[in-house]
């Protein structure tokens, strides 16, 4: 009875949690809340409704400040491999 009590206050202070402002937390971490509310789902409703999760960051390629190569113009790597393959190899 006492696991069944305290998974009901989780359930609480996340519904909580999760109905205030969006913008007071990081989308990371509204979406880390989201996972833990999903797992003490009560029923397939509440399930689904806190499985959804909302991009968080996004991925500029490995370079230092974002794609520079692609921004200036520059043909990238895949460009210069394909007509280094074209020129090598016999047709």
């Amino acid at each position: 009875m006492r696991s069944a009590t305290r998974t009901g206050e989780a359930r609480e202070w996340l519904d909580r949690v999760l109905a205030a402002d969006e913008a007071a937390l990081p989308t990371s971490s509204m979406n880390m809340f989201r996972a833990e509310r999903m797992k003490i789902a009560a029923n397939w409703d509440e399930f689904l409704k806190y499985a959804v999760r909302i991009p968080a960051g996004t991925f500029t390629g490995f370079q230092p400040y974002g794609n520079s190569a692609i921004d200036r113009g520059d043909e990238g790597t895949a460009k210069r491999s394909q007509r280094f393959c074209n020129n090598s190899f016999p047709r």
